[in-house]
């Protein structure tokens, strides 16, 4: 359960290119031209003239709106803008790649499988 926005889990996504306007700090983030709004500020990686740039000393992100700490200027570019998603949970594992090494024993104690192929069964 949270409280407030739900985690986006693992959804990596790279920004638009964002042209830099002189005398400009604040930028929206586009992903195939709609508005997104990361995670947090740490849920970012933003290079800018091919230097990663360090959250909140940098920039910092209020909703679809990232903002540099001082003006952009003519001949700076925002390399890119990758966004992390939920970067600590591991979502849900992908069909046929949990094994019983990846279990705990007696984990499915008096559980119903259903298998069209080979089946495991844990806690006998």
């Amino acid at each position: 359960m949270y409280i407030g926005k739900t985690p986006t889990v693992g959804n990596f996504q790279k920004c638009d290119a964002i042209t830099v306007v002189n005398g400009q700090a604040a930028y929206t983030l586009q992903v195939g031209s709609a508005n997104v709004s990361p995670e947090s500020v740490n849920h970012m990686i933003v290079s800018l003239n091919g230097v990663i740039q360090n959250p909140t000393t940098a920039y910092t992100v209020s909703g679809a709106t990232l903002t540099f700490a001082s003006n952009l200027a003519t001949g700076d570019v925002i390399d890119f803008v990758l966004l992390l998603g939920n970067v600590l949970d591991i979502g849900t594992p992908s069909d046929s790649v949990v094994t019983y090494a990846k279990t705990v024993e007696g984990t499915f104690v008096n559980t119903e499988v259903t298998t069209t192929g080979k089946a495991m069964v844990l806690g006998l």
